[in-house]
């Protein structure tokens, strides 16, 4: 409804919203009672209009007549995203719970044995999957079937940015930058820089760009300006 929420890891969140030339706003605390915990991981929306904010004490739900309902009080939530008519939450244990309306939060399944930490270095959705990447391997999730799937990608402290169209990126400390497909899970892998070159200080940083004639710009900030054509390779 073109609301706006704001949030910060270590203060809560603050709605915003704007109606007949007016604009208010609601904190959402744990101190005044609105969330389990002060300390916010992640925030999303469903298809219904309902707000899920993920902390590390439990999820609390804003409904779409702003009425807050808490779901849990124990886990320390991740992150999660919505999928149709599901919610899906990943929490610091690398356990996946899914929520319906009928039959409310459901554990589905944990990622790695129970002796392994779950070091997440960064999460995102393809089409129909859910995609981890932590220090040592990558996982994936089958959001249609709701089991776990095997990975199109490995790449052990995977980070990924996103251009100005959309398309995702990622690399991982080895000057290795790879251009990955969200519809056909296909990767280029552009060796951009050489790994002995990497600041250990700054680490890699990229900015891309694709222009008009589908051009990739890649901007290593302090490593070169890479442009990279994905019609000819």
């Amino acid at each position: 409804n073109g609301d706006t929420w704001l949030w910060d890891p270590q203060n809560g969140c603050r709605h915003i919203k704007y109606e007949n030339g007016v604009f208010s706003s609601v904190l959402y605390t744990k101190n005044n009672g609105k969330l389990p915990s002060k300390q916010i991981n992640s925030l999303i929306e469903d298809s219904y209009g309902n707000i899920w904010i993920c902390t590390d004490a439990g999820l609390a739900k804003v409904t779409n007549e702003y009425k807050i309902e808490f779901v849990d009080w124990a886990l320390n939530f991740f992150a999660a995203l919505n999928y149709k008519d599901k919610c899906f939450f990943l929490t610091n244990e690398g356990k996946i719970y899914t929520f319906e309306e009928r039959n409310g939060l459901k554990f589905s399944l944990k990622l790695i044995n129970e002796s392994e930490p779950f070091e997440l270095s960064c999460q995102f959705q393809t089409d129909n999957e859910w995609l981890f990447f932590t220090k040592k391997k990558s996982f994936a999730f089958d959001l249609s079937a709701q089991k776990e799937a095997i990975p199109s990608l490995q790449i052990p402290k995977g980070r990924y940015i996103r251009d100005n169209k959309g398309n995702i990126y990622m690399f991982n400390g080895t000057g290795k930058f790879y251009l990955f497909n969200i519809k056909s899970e296909k990767i280029k892998v552009l060796q951009l820089i050489s790994p002995q070159n990497i600041n250990p200080a700054s680490g890699e940083q990229y900015e891309v760009v694709q222009d008009k004639q589908g051009l990739i710009w890649i901007a290593a900030y302090g490593n070169g300006l890479f442009v990279f054509d994905p019609y000819i390779g």
